[in-house]
């Protein structure tokens, strides 16, 4: 299946950026042992950044730029405004259906912060489930009590949100609030990355299955997507020596590291899960991950 990544205004694009290095990476050490499947992933995988303004997009390859609304913002921006953003993004509509009629797999990312995102994330989610795309939005919330935003910025992501929720749409929502640690202060700029980070290495996992569906059943995928909801992805790795599966223990902390990313807006009874391992590991040692992450889930 190939996958469009589309980051959409400030937030969106450096999750993306964050995202696109850690994909890049991991390509250089797949082509190592197996070129032809790196070959294959990279072909899968293709990276938009769409703004409203020509500068934020000027450190990015002049082919994975997606500019909208030229005309009614000038290329300078929505103003901080979603009201701006969706209209630019109306300008450029046949652009952008167009774009994202030739992928099977969408993955709009968005920040509520300002106007971009805050505007855009929504519309184009909705474009893509009228293609009948498989469609994946990612959407983080900023923190009013950190003093990211103000009232009315934070009131305006609630109201993204519950777009997502009246039109049915399951996404993944981030909470930025929960970056922050009292023991541990650190730059708005140093906890975004924090945060970014787990996001893209449990995102990178679900590329690698996207991308070739020949271990997990289209229709699991489907139950996994559809419907209303929350959506949460984990990540953790295991290091076993070569010669071994991972212990037990091994597999606990693991599991564990997986469920207790707190940064998702996600409560209630867990319903589908996917699991993606890699490793060269023998289908018992597979199935202990599994069992014990399925324990987690409902402890």
């Amino acid at each position: 299946m190939n996958i469009l990544l589309l980051g959409a205004g400030g937030g969106g694009g450096n999750i993306l950026r964050s995202l696109k290095a850690l994909f890049r990476a991991d390509l250089a050490v797949v082509q190592k042992t197996d070129a032809k499947y790196a070959d294959r992933l990279r072909r899968a995988v293709t990276t938009r950044f769409l703004d409203t303004n020509e500068f934020s997009l000027s450190d990015v390859p002049p082919e994975e730029r997606l500019l909208i609304g030229a005309a009614g913002t000038a290329r300078f921006g929505s103003r901080h405004d979603p009201q701006v953003a969706r209209a630019a993004l109306e300008e450029s509509r046949a652009e952008v259906e167009g774009l994202i009629s030739r992928y099977a797999v969408v993955v709009v990312i968005g920040s509520g912060g300002k106007g971009t995102g805050a505007g855009t994330v929504f519309p184009l989610a909705e474009i893509a489930r009228r293609q009948r795309k498989l469609v994946i939005p990612i959407f983080v919330r900023p923190s009013f009590q950190r003093h990211e935003v103000e009232k009315q910025r934070y009131d305006q992501a609630l109201q993204v949100t519950g777009q997502f929720d009246a039109a049915k749409i399951r996404l993944i929502e981030i909470l930025n609030d929960r970056g922050y640690v009292e023991t541990d202060p650190q730059p708005q700029a140093v906890v975004w990355e924090r945060m970014n980070r787990p996001i893209a290495r449990g995102l990178r996992g679900l590329l690698y299955v996207l991308s070739d569906l020949s271990q997990v059943d289209p229709s699991d995928l489907s139950a996994l997507f559809a419907g209303e909801g929350r959506l949460r992805m984990g990540f953790a790795q295991i290091d076993p020596a070569a010669d071994r599966d991972p212990g037990d223990d091994e597999i606990d902390v693991a599991a564990r590291t997986c469920w207790d990313d707190s940064f998702y807006a996600f409560q209630g009874q867990v319903g589908t899960s996917l699991v993606c391992i890699q490793g060269d590991w023998s289908n018992i040692a597979d199935a202990r991950i599994k069992s014990r992450l399925a324990t987690l889930a409902v402890a």
